[in-house]
């Protein structure tokens, strides 16, 4: 299983909404993705807004896990 990383500055088309920075994440063997949205202060990932702070105890304690072989997708 694979996860493909895209960055880019996403904006709507002719718009004054300011341009947001964001990662796409897809899997590499399905079509699921993921957005994460950054700024100065805070995430949205998967439409879920929060501080840094917020993700990082959210985040951090699963990312210590270990590790799993088994493969989610198909």
């Amino acid at each position: 299983m694979t996860i493909q990383l895209y960055h880019n500055i996403w904006q709507y088309q002719h718009s004054s909404i300011a341009p947001w920075p964001r990662y796409l994440l897809r899997c590499g063997c399905c079509d699921n993705r993921i957005e994460i949205y950054y700024a100065d202060d805070g995430l949205e990932i998967g439409g879920v807004n929060g501080t840094l702070e917020d993700w990082r105890e959210i985040l951090l304690p699963l990312l210590r896990t270990r590790k799993n072989k088994r493969n989610r997708c198909g």
